[in-house]
Formats: structure tokens, C-alpha cells, sequence
């Protein structure tokens, strides 16, 4: 089935072949329209202008058919065969929207089992976390005690910061159990006067680590690796709280 669409003049071809391919449109119709504004093909046929043609076939001629009447010219050509075409596409239709929900039901069950999945898998993962014996360091409690002076500097803060970083890093347990802990202290607070006395502190920012009563200065050089310096250090400490004790 293929249309044409043929006038005298370019407005009139244009009109009838909107006119034309709305009908079709309405009729479910995915057919062809040709178009041809040519006098001397009018004029060779012996019809009046535009002509509505059905493979070659006029159909209608001399009148500027609107979108209703060519589908009801067009219904009582191919009656039947447009509504086996209809029964065609409503039943393509359908199959495309039951394809549609099947591939939409197998993303959810996909994203179901995405999710079971992670969820199995961070219980076995905390499961297996809870199982795993705590091992910490140190049984008795390490103070990292953190001394600075008022106005601080950006390199003071940048110093705290990098401190307290190395010892999450260093200890993560020992911090989560609390038998390592990290204390900011401001050396010109009366409040703090005794322990800059006790721990001999003259100079700021400084940093000491105390377990017991026993305590050592954290004193890290600029060619010393930070972590492996206060882990040295911690165990000094721990090492020598644990001989005092012995005796």
C-alpha cells in the first residue's frame, strides 16, 4: 500500500499530504505518501486538483480533503485490513509492555539480590570481625598528653593534627578500648601549672606520654618517621612502667 499525494500548485500537495498522513496516523497506518505539485500531471489525468492517488489509483480528487474524511474514505477502502493491522499493533503493544515489565521485574529481583547479598556479606564481615581476638598493646592505659601556649600558631595546629593522626594510625584498638587516649592541655592555664612543673615542660608545644606515674617526652626529629617514633617511645614507657612494677 503506498499513497500519492498530487496538486497543481506546492500549498495545496503540502495541505492534502498533512491531511493525509494525519489520517493515517489515526488508522494506525505506517504506509508511504509521495508527493508531486506538477500542473501537467494534472492536466494529463482529466481530474480536478488535489488528487488523493492509492498506488497509482485515484481516490478522490478535486477537493481539499480534511483529516476526517480521508479516514473515512480510507475505513471504507480497507475496512477490514485496518482493523487486522489494529488487532497487529494492540496485540505489539502488549507484547512490548510484557517485555517491558519482565526486564523491569528482573532489575528489581537484580537489585534485591544485589542488596541480600551486601547485607550477608557485612554480617559475615562483622561476624567474623567479633570473632577475631583483640590483641592490644598495651593492658594499662597510655596518656599522650599534648601542651600548648596561647596565641597558637598554624604550625602548632598543623603539629597537633599530625600527632593525632600518627596515634589513630598507630594504636587504632588501644584508642577504641581506651588504653591509649590523647589530651589537648593549654601550658598557660593555671589549671595546668602543676603538670608543666611535674613534667619539667619549658617549651611549647611539647608532648608527653604518661602511664602510671611514670612519663617520658615525645620529642620527634625531623629525620624520624613520626608512627615509628611514638611506637618506640610508647613501648619505652611500657617496658619501664612494667619492670617498676616488678620491683
Amino acid at each position: 500500500m503506498k499513497f500519492q499525494v498530487l496538486a497543481d500548485d506546492v500549498a495545496a500537495c503540502n495541505q492534502l499530504a498533512d491531511n493525509l498522513r494525519a489520517a493515517l496516523k489515526n488508522l494506525k497506518l505506517d504506509v508511504p505518501v509521495e508527493m508531486d505539485a506538477s500542473p501537467s500531471l494534472i492536466a494529463n489525468l482529466n481530474v480536478g486538483s488535489p488528487v488523493l492517488a492509492e498506488d497509482h489509483r485515484v481516490i478522490a480528487s478535486g477537493k481539499m480533503m480534511s483529516t476526517a474524511e480521508i479516514t473515512e474514505l480510507l475505513t471504507g477502502l480497507h475496512g477490514a485490513e485496518i482493523d487486522k493491522l489494529r488487532i497487529a499493533a494492540e496485540r505489539s503493544k502488549k507484547k512490548a509492555h510484557l517485555f517491558k515489565g519482565i526486564l523491569l521485574l528482573i532489575a528489581i529481583l537484580c537489585g534485591v539480590f544485589a542488596i541480600v547479598n551486601e547485607i550477608r556479606q557485612r554480617r559475615a564481615e562483622a561476624a567474623a570481625e567479633a570473632a577475631r581476638p583483640v590483641v592490644l598493646r598495651y593492658t594499662r592505659p597510655i596518656r599522650m598528653l599534648y601542651f600548648y601556649r596561647r596565641p597558637r600558631t598554624d604550625d602548632d595546629v598543623q603539629y597537633e593534627v599530625l600527632l593525632r593522626r600518627v596515634a589513630y594510625a598507630a594504636f587504632p584498638e588501644e584508642i577504641k578500648r581506651k588504653t591509649f587516649s590523647i589530651e589537648s592541655l593549654d601550658g598557660g592555664s593555671p589549671a595546668n601549672a602543676a603538670a608543666l612543673r611535674k613534667y619539667g615542660i619549658k617549651s611549647f608545644p611539647a608532648v608527653i606520654l604518661v602511664q602510671d606515674e611514670r612519663f617520658l617526652p615525645l620529642v620527634i626529629a625531623d629525620d624520624e618517621i613520626p608512627q615509628k617514633k611514638l611506637m618506640q617511645t610508647a613501648d619505652q614507657l611500657n617496658n619501664a612502667s612494667a619492670e617498676a612494677r616488678k620491683e
